[in-house]
């Protein structure tokens, strides 16, 4: 039952109990139908059963006894009671106006009553109180009883054939939500299907009652929403961001075209960005997961009509120099440039620059491409002039030929040098040549000088050189040699030898040997590639004849004596064999091998200490022996 109220009492309804059995409250209140014009009041029923439902409707009533409200706000609302949920709405467009009874406004409810009128629901604030409401809607949902709802299909228009079934869940009472899981894309722009939906009979009747509902899906684009950067004039720097607004429907990966130049960026993110894009108009298609697409026709990259420039400032080394810098460093790829700096032509590296300011720089990519940097003022340098040497010292004493190398370790240059604690200075930062000795080095740049760097230059160690010699056979013969050993000196060397012979020889070795050399003093002169000598003069060698092995042999055959062992001295002269076949021994003092092993063989079983085997060799070998001993003490035997 549906309740008009007619009452004009203000408190004869104040509670539910009172009202009738099953009643819906919509606005329960005292009406006045005559109060204005176009005033209605209407019912219908829409809908099949299992499926129908109620709809009653007031439309511009007034309320008894305020015509001044009615006039201007008259009540409308509308109750619709759904058969099959038992769900019962209320939608009020306007209620404004109370009833007014013996000068007192009266009270409204807005709620249901059960049949036995001991349950009730109101709506808060609304139960026999003064209210008002302005496009307001209630909804009162049943609750306590079980769902008549079976299963649901989804059923391909075309064909009948059943596509897929769908899960439910009574997620709000009185609600049964279905869902068919698996994501509709239509091919063409709309695609329809059937869904149903069976129920169990009423009053527990064995027959189902099936629904179907004709339900077409349209094929919508992508919600999608972009963003655009400018591109400046230098190089392509603008961008375009791509949002894919979530959505039913809405699913990756994704992929992301834009045009002209057919861009493409395939990810499974809902937000991409297109880099490096120059100015101008771009359209945008994005496909989602089945074929679902969004499109933006137009998207404008405007142009910034400049390009930023990152610079550096680099001061001064130091106060009143004139060598502070500024480095530009415009876009990459850009140009090419062109530099201005207080109208003067520049390059991106503008030097030689004083403390002091402003300065203006123009930046040219192309007539109608610029970007102005300003560089107010340049401060003033506090650095110090630093550096470092490296020092090589000389070869050996008496030899200028120690160098230095200065670097600087600040400022930017050019430079000028110095050793003598600027008495003169030079442009490059070798200084070759120099004797062992200490320096102070310095280095300018303008007016900044740095403090001295010491620097000591060493003397070498010099050249060594060592002398040995082997002696002639005997005297007359030419077959002694001398060695010359150089160390601690540079190649080549020039050794020169003056006494028995007179010889000057350069050589890459570290070792000379002089050979066909008689008896003789011969003196030895050694220099390096740096022109340095010995520290001690080589001095003279001395060759020699090989007398004194003769006492040697005396000294070994006296000591052996007492050991029951015979020692011979044998002193042949000039033997024929082969060793001697090419020389040309004279005949007479020549003895035959045969010779000399007969003469050894008899000197042992007589036991003689010395033998000669030409007897004339005894006056050869007394005229050696005259020789001074003190010859013989420079050989090692």
């Amino acid at each position: 039952m549906l309740r008009l109220g007619t009452h004009r009492s203000r408190t004869r309804w104040a509670s539910f109990g009172k009202l009738g059995k099953a009643y819906t409250e919509g606005a329960f209140e005292t009406f006045g139908p005559f109060n204005h014009a176009g005033r209605k009041i209407e019912w219908r029923v829409e809908g099949v059963a299992p499926f129908r439902r109620f709809v009653a409707s007031w439309y511009k009533l007034g309320v008894y006894g305020n015509g001044d409200c009615n006039d201007q706000t008259p009540t409308t609302f509308q109750i619709v009671v759904n058969e099959a949920t038992s769900i019962i709405e209320v939608f009020i467009a306007q209620k404004e106006c109370s009833p007014i009874y013996q000068n007192q406004e009266s009270s409204s409810i807005l709620g249901i009553q059960n049949w036995n009128r001991d349950k009730a629901v109101s709506v808060p604030g609304k139960n026999a109180t003064l209210w008002t409401a302005q496009k307001e809607a209630y909804r009162f949902i049943p609750s306590g009883s079980t769902s008549r709802f079976v299963s649901s299909q989804l059923v391909d228009y075309t064909t009948g054939a059943i596509l897929e079934t769908a899960t439910f869940a009574e997620t709000t009472p009185g609600f049964m939500d279905i869902t068919f899981p698996t994501q509709k894309c239509p091919t063409q722009n709309s695609e329809k299907y059937i869904v149903r939906t069976t129920y169990k009979g009423d009053c527990n009747s064995p027959t189902l009652i099936v629904v179907n509902d004709t339900i077409t899906i349209n094929k919508s684009v992508l919600p999608l929403s972009y963003s655009s950067e400018k591109s400046n004039c230098a190089v392509k720097s603008g961008t375009i961001t791509a949002n894919v607004l979530p959505g039913p429907g809405v699913a990756g990966p994704y992929r992301y075209e834009l045009n002209p130049g057919a861009i493409v960026i395939n990810s499974p993110n809902p937000t991409v960005t297109f880099q490096n894009l120059a100015s101008g108009h771009y359209s945008l298609v994005v496909t989602g997961a089945g074929t679902c697409t969004g499109v933006v026709s137009d998207i404008e990259v405007l142009n910034t009509g400049t390009f930023d420039v990152p610079f550096v400032v680099n001061p001064p080394s130091c106060q009143g120099a004139q060598n502070a810098s500024i480095v530009l460093s415009p876009p990459v790829g850009g140009g090419p440039y062109t530099f201005t700096i207080n109208n003067s032509n520049t390059t991106s590296t503008i030097t030689g620059l004083p403390a002091s300011g402003p300065y203006q720089i123009e930046i040219t990519a192309s007539p109608t491409c610029k970007a102005f940097v300003t560089v107010d003022m340049i401060p003033p340098g506090a650095g110090v002039l630093t550096g470092q040497v490296t020092v090589a010292g000389t070869t050996c004493l008496g030899v200028n030929n120690g160098s230095i190398i200065a670097t600087a370790t600040s400022g930017s240059g050019p430079y000028q040098y110095s050793i003598n604690n600027g008495q003169t200075w030079q442009p490059g930062n070798t200084f070759n040549n120099l004797a062992p000795g200490n320096y102070n080095v310095q280095i300018k740049e303008g007016p900044c000088i740095s403090s001295p760097i010491p620097a000591t230059i060493a003397a070498g160690s010099g050249l060594g050189v060592a002398l040995s010699s082997n002696a002639a056979s005997c005297a007359g013969a030419k077959d002694g040699n001398l060695v010359v050993t150089m160390n601690n000196g540079s190649a080549p060397y020039t050794i020169t030898i003056t006494g028995g012979v007179a010889l000057t020889q350069t050589i890459t070795t570290n070792t000379l040997v002089v050979g066909g050399l008689g008896i003789g003093d011969y003196f030895v002169s050694v220099q390096d590639a740096s022109g340095c000598a010995p520290v001690v003069n080589p001095g003279t060698v001395t060759v020699a004849a090989k007398a004194g092995f003769t006492a040697y042999l005396s000294g070994l055959r006296n000591r052996m004596y007492h050991e029951k062992v015979h020692v011979v001295t044998v002193l042949p002269g000039f033997v024929n064999t082969k060793m001697t076949a090419d020389l040309n021994l004279p005949a007479i003092l020549t003895a035959q091998p045969a010779e000399v092993g007969n003469a050894v063989y008899k000197a042992v079983i007589k036991k003689k200490n010395t033998i000669y085997v030409k007897w004339f060799w005894r006056w050869i070998m007394l005229i050696i022996t005259s020789v001074p001993e003190t010859m013989f003490k420079k050989k090692k035997l």
